[in-house]
């Protein structure tokens, strides 16, 4: 099954990739614009690849993807 939004505010990828190039936003910026990432935060690993790689849809991430990714984000 494919991934393609934050579900908790049904905001596509494909928006807020168009918000965050617009915007020229990264993570918190684009949180402060749409609130995506700030309900049950499961689209956050998925947002932060957006950011990284401009795909907006991506298939399950295993749980040491998501780690790296999150770890990533906090630098």
């Amino acid at each position: 099954m494919a991934v393609d939004r934050c579900v908790c505010h049904n905001l596509t990828f494909s928006y807020l990739k168009q918000v965050a190039d617009a915007n020229s936003a990264n993570l918190s910026m684009l949180m402060q614009l749409t609130d995506c990432c700030s309900n049950c935060g499961m689209c956050t690993p998925y947002v932060i690849l957006m950011l990284q790689t401009g795909a907006t849809v991506f298939p399950a991430l295993s749980a040491s993807k998501v780690q790296a990714l999150m770890d990533s984000a906090r630098g």
